[in-house]
């Protein structure tokens, strides 16, 4: 490809990342820019066509990329980091809710509990349960593992 088109390719791909927001686009468009930029230097200075060089387009286009990637994601991290308070996080929401138990199930097994309220906007979750539980048990919700919540028997 020459230059022009490696330049082109890459404002359209960075461009792209206004769309979506995931700080990939706009590494790669980086690249293939810098990898145009580096065929009109080479075509500059050697008077060799770049398009006949295809595998040192692909070569500098992929270190370029990865280079890129790096290092803009690790910025990007740092920019875009955003410190929330405490009461807002997920597991303040979770802990010491309420469910029940839609199902028998032994200690350390997954079963589907209810929430009467929702948590987080959902009424059902998968859960772990601590103890022996029966059917319409009341659980309390004393911690998550990802998303599975961990529950105990309510005290009564």
């Amino acid at each position: 490809m020459s230059p022009i088109v490696w330049i082109s390719i890459g404002i359209i791909i960075s461009i792209a990342e206004l769309f979506h927001p995931a700080m990939i686009f706009f590494p790669i468009g980086l690249s293939a820019i810098v990898t145009g930029v580096f065929g009109l230097l080479v075509e500059y200075f050697t008077k060799i066509p770049y398009e006949n060089m295809l595998i040192t387009q692909l070569i500098t286009f992929f270190m370029v990329s990865v280079i890129n990637i790096l290092l803009l994601r690790r910025i990007s991290k740092e920019w875009i980091s955003v410190k929330t308070p405490k009461s807002s996080q997920p597991e303040n929401a979770i802990l010491g809710k309420e469910v029940y138990a839609k199902e028998d199930a032994k200690a350390k097994t997954m079963i589907e509990v209810v929430s009467p309220a929702p948590i987080l906007g959902v009424t059902e979750w998968h859960a772990k349960v601590l103890e022996d539980i029966k059917k319409g048990d009341k659980l309390i919700v004393v911690g998550h593992e990802g998303g599975i919540l961990v529950c105990k028997k309510a005290s009564s």
